[in-house]
């Protein structure tokens, strides 16, 4: 059982996330989304994502990635039913915001797709 686990974690479910994330984001955003690579520890339970790129809508330039997320649910802390973000790294952040010469920003086409942002309670 422990090896069905290790193999699945580490070898199995990486590059099902990557294609999931890269469809599933794609279509969320209604932009190019692509990751190098994603790196998956299951028995620290973290996650990598390496070089991820969000494209700009004509697909001509990056408009916002980075080279390296990871993320630590920190296991044992999250046994107790809350999930708890032991560690946050980000290296290599970038976006490009501009403005149109029409006067709209270069993600609004981004923001129209999430419609109106409703405050939760």
């Amino acid at each position: 059982m422990l090896a069905l686990y290790t193999v699945t974690g580490f070898f199995i479910l990486p590059p099902i996330v990557k294609a999931q994330l890269e469809k599933r984001a794609g279509v969320a955003l209604g932009r190019t989304v692509t990751v190098g690579k994603v790196r998956i520890n299951p028995f620290k339970l973290s996650i990598t994502l390496e070089n991820l790129d969000v494209r700009e809508a004509d697909g001509k330039s990056s408009f916002l990635g980075w080279d390296r997320l990871y993320v630590n649910a920190g296991a044992f802390a999250s046994l107790t039913g809350s999930w708890v973000l032991r560690e946050i790294e980000l290296d290599g952040f970038h976006a490009g915001v501009t403005i149109r010469p029409d006067g709209s920003l270069n993600f609004a086409d981004i923001l129209a797709r999430m419609g109106p942002l409703r405050r939760r309670r």
